[in-house]
This record gives structure tokens, sequence and C-alpha cells, in this order.
């Protein structure tokens, strides 16, 4: 029980240290957000027996033509899950 609430202890005051350093910092914290958005897709992706790796996600979103055919439905997977995830951040 005590190590548990250590452990919250500890994530409030992370979650305070990061609140307390984000002021000016927006434009880069949003960009790094952005730079995540192909892994979370591919990971979501991945759990739903996506064949796609996280290079071709990543070709997918930047509208990079793949080396393999890949399906439509697996294509529009990665668009809308990327649009959706974008939007969130």
């Amino acid at each position: 029980m005590a190590r548990t609430l250590n452990i919250y202890k500890k994530i409030i005051e992370l979650r305070e240290r990061y609140y307390q350093v984000l002021p000016g910092k927006e434009s880069l914290l949003k960009m790094v957000s952005e730079a995540e958005i192909p892994e979370q897709v591919y990971n979501s992706n991945a759990i739903e027996n996506s064949t796609l790796s996280l290079e071709e996600t990543e070709k997918i979103l930047l509208q990079i033509d793949l080396d393999r055919f890949v399906s439509e439905r697996e294509l529009f997977e990665a668009k809308n899950l990327a649009r959706v995830v974008g939007s969130h951040n």
C-alpha cells in the first residue's frame, strides 16, 4: 500500500513539474506529439492484426508509395486513426 502511494505521489510531482516548465514550450510539445503519431497508429493497428510495419505506417501518413500492395482497409485505418490521434494532441 505504501509503495502504491509513493507511485501516485511521484506521478503528481512529475505532473506538477511538467506544468511548471511548459510555458513557452508549447510548439516543442506539439512537435514531439506529432512525431509520435505514426508509432501510436502502428501500435493501435497492430493490436487489430494490421500487417503494416512501423515504416509502412510512416510512409502512408507521409503519402509515400509503399513497396508492396496494402489493402484499402489498412490504408484508411491508418489515415483515419492518425487524424483522430492528431486531433487529441
